[in-house]
């Protein structure tokens, strides 16, 4: 491929189309790789990239059974596309890098109608919307927790999570 006609894919490919058909396996790596010897300028090169977005996860623990203590059951993302190997930021971070114990800093994003009712003698069906198994993991705790008053939740938007629950999980989709 001449030095014109990478221009003119890379062009193309920036702009959201897909002139070889293979941008849904395309990241960052991937298209260096593609791109062999373009070199652009490295402060230019890291403006462009978006940055992180939040990652969301479900609290799977209640703060009735298990005062000070926040778990989270997350599900460590782990795939290949062409032969490499690709690993979830957050995820694999919690399930590799963090021993249970270990203070890391978050934010708490309140779930609006999602809870369980007032009333803890209403029955529920759980069904899940999309949200894995985490927050009905809660829900069982918080039913079986024994009576204690109302918890307030966080103090701050920005808390540090402690006692990252052991139990870790692997997949690989």
């Amino acid at each position: 491929m001449t030095g014109g006609e990478r221009r003119q894919k890379a062009k193309a490919l920036s702009a959201g189309s897909d002139p070889d058909g293979d941008a849904k396996v395309l990241d960052v790596l991937a298209a260096i790789e593609k791109f062999a010897g373009v070199r652009p300028d490295p402060e230019a090169f890291i403006e462009a990239l978006d940055p992180l977005q939040p990652r969301l996860y479900s609290i799977s623990s209640s703060f009735k059974a298990h005062p000070g203590r926040v778990s989270l059951t997350v599900d460590a993302v782990r795939y290949k596309i062409a032969k490499r190997q690709r690993l979830g930021v957050a995820s694999t971070f919690l399930a590799e890098r963090v021993a249970p114990g270990d203070k890391v800093k978050v934010y708490v994003q309140k779930a609006h109608n999602f809870g369980l009712p007032v009333d803890p003698a209403v029955p529920i069906i759980m069904v899940g919307p999309g949200t894995g198994i985490a927050p009905f993991r809660a829900f069982l705790h918080e039913r079986m927790a024994p009576r204690r008053p109302a918890a307030t939740g966080c103090s701050t938007a920005t808390s540090a999570m402690t006692a990252i629950s052991s139990t870790r999980t692997s997949s690989t989709a």
